[in-house]
């Protein structure tokens, strides 16, 4: 069984069997696959731009965050 929590603030948590958070993860996948498997090669390259910009984001944002809690934490 797997145990997902919310939020570190939260004290809720979810159990799911790994069976079935394992279709759940995949098919989730298959629908990213699918959809990029729809695109025309230059709407595939403006897609993966797309994406590769917010996971530079997010990358900054993490890393952002871990500078905050060193300097405040």
């Amino acid at each position: 069984m797997s145990g997902i929590n919310n939020a570190t603030d939260c004290s809720s948590r979810i159990t799911i069997s790994n069976e079935k958070l394992e279709a759940i993860i995949w098919g989730l996948v298959k629908q990213e696959l699918i959809g990029f498997a729809n695109l025309n090669d230059e709407d595939r390259v403006a897609k993966v731009e797309e994406l590769t910009d917010k996971i530079t984001n997010l990358e900054m944002n993490i890393a952002n965050f871990y500078i905050s809690y060193i300097q405040h934490g």
